[in-house]
């Protein structure tokens, strides 16, 4: 009984954390500081969103996971609750790097375009994922950095878009994206 009440008041927080993360999500991506001068639509490239993925991976690996939030996501907040959820799972990331499958590019906002690595991969304890690595350029005071509005790729979070009625990227949430299909490798 105290197991079930655990666990129930870990999704009740964990769904207060996402839609704290949307409201972060829309914050961040949606009003950008014009502090820097610098476009923010520039295009990224696939080799950008792969060091950034390796970076994720990496850091990753650490046991207490210290950085990877700052690091590698736009919004600290949406990364905890994505590790909250992948972690009240059992996810955890395996060593080896995701295999990417796909690409596709979401430049439905016209200030900030999106990336998106689709991978696949195993986790530690050997149950395979499919995710989206959403990547963007996020406004820092330092000009635009490459980070991930997915960043807990071991999860199975799907990219979504604001055209989904502003649903948050979540464990095994897909609700599509209306720009280019997911294009496999060459």
């Amino acid at each position: 009984m105290i197991a079930a009440t655990r666990v129930g008041w870990l999704l009740a927080l964990a769904c207060a954390l996402s839609i704290a993360a949307v409201i972060a999500l829309v914050l961040t991506v949606g009003n950008h500081p014009a502090d820097t001068g610098e476009p923010s639509n520039t295009a990224i490239e696939r080799s950008e969103a792969e060091a950034l993925l390796k970076q994720a991976v990496d850091l990753a690996q650490n046991p207490r996971i210290l950085g990877f939030c700052h690091q590698i996501a736009v919004s600290a907040m949406m990364c905890n609750t994505q590790l909250i959820e992948a972690q009240s799972s059992s996810w955890f990331p395996d060593t080896r790097q995701p295999q990417i499958v796909g690409t596709r590019v979401d430049d439905s906002t016209a200030t900030t375009p999106i990336l998106i690595l689709h991978v696949t991969g195993t986790r530690q304890d050997g149950t395979p994922y499919e995710a989206d690595f959403a990547t963007t350029r996020a406004r820092m005071p330092s000009g635009p950095v490459l980070r991930s509005l997915t960043p807990v790729y071991w999860s199975g979070v799907k990219y979504s878009s604001t055209q989904c009625g502003g649903a948050a990227a979540g464990l095994g949430a897909d609700c599509g994206i209306s720009s280019v299909a997911v294009a496999p490798n060459s």
